[in-house]
């Protein structure tokens, strides 16, 4: 059974340290006009998105793969 990451604050961290930026992204999520202008293309049938970040004083544009490594013996995600 999934868990709900529905509340910020309630994403596990995984093994790269990364708690300050899921905890952005589960902040946004809550908010999805927010989340909608990151969105620069829906590219998600073809599995990919490109979302644009403010880094460094300047918009930088992203492209992330769908696509989600996780442990194939617990069938849960191996980050985040």
């Amino acid at each position: 059974m999934m868990k709900d990451y529905s509340v910020p604050g309630e994403a596990k961290q995984g093994i790269l340290n990364d708690q300050w930026l899921l905890g952005s992204f589960s902040t946004l999520a809550m908010n999805t006009e927010l989340l909608k202008n990151l969105i620069v293309h829906d590219g998600i049938k073809f599995g990919f998105a490109v979302f644009q970040f403010f880094k460094n004083g300047r918009w930088t544009f992203v492209k992330v793969d769908t696509r989600i490594p996780y442990n194939s013996n617990t069938k849960s995600p191996l980050y985040g």
